[in-house]
């Protein structure tokens, strides 16, 4: 199987990397069943979606394989738990709309926006409050793929003239 040059993966790393640097919490990844929430702050990330944003770009090589290159646009929702998840919402939407998002993400993941913020409280299996503030951020990427073709190497070509004549 063919698989894209940036997985999934690498752009919830990315992400996950990115919000490390500006907070000291857990960051969890994807929907978690059977495990029980962190205590004090966290930011969960799910996926949300992907969606074609251009053409595909085709790139050949001599060695006989073709690269096909889709720019991607995958959005992430980002729901900040506990009692200081407003002001981390904040600064993340701060920073992300800004050009330190870029400086800090890899050359071949990159922020494009991000949605308002969201307040919604959620109820705990204790029957607490928990604040929850959540938004998407949507993010571009070009995951590329690399199949074999089949290239012609040398073509004949001739050429009848008027006079009967042929060259090649």
């Amino acid at each position: 199987m063919t698989s894209p040059n940036i997985t999934n993966n690498a752009v919830f790393t990315a992400l996950g990397d990115f919000l490390s640097v500006l907070f000291d919490c857990d960051i969890i990844k994807g929907e978690v069943n059977y495990v029980s929430m962190p205590q004090g702050s966290f930011i969960l990330m799910n996926d949300v979606g992907k969606r074609r944003i251009s053409q595909n770009h085709p790139s050949y090589s001599s060695d006989g394989s073709q690269q096909v290159k889709t720019p991607t646009q995958y959005d992430i929702q980002l729901d900040f738990y506990g009692a200081d998840a407003g002001e981390m919402s904040q600064t993340f939407l701060m920073l992300w709309n800004d050009g330190y998002a870029y400086d800090h993400l890899p050359t071949s993941i990159k922020p494009l926006y991000c949605d308002d913020l969201k307040q919604i409280s959620l109820i705990t299996g204790e029957e607490n409050y928990l604040e929850r503030w959540t938004t998407t951020v949507h993010i571009q990427y070009n995951p590329a793929v690399t199949v074999p073709v089949n290239l012609i190497e040398d073509i004949p070509v001739y050429v009848k003239l008027a006079n009967g004549k042929v060259i090649s």
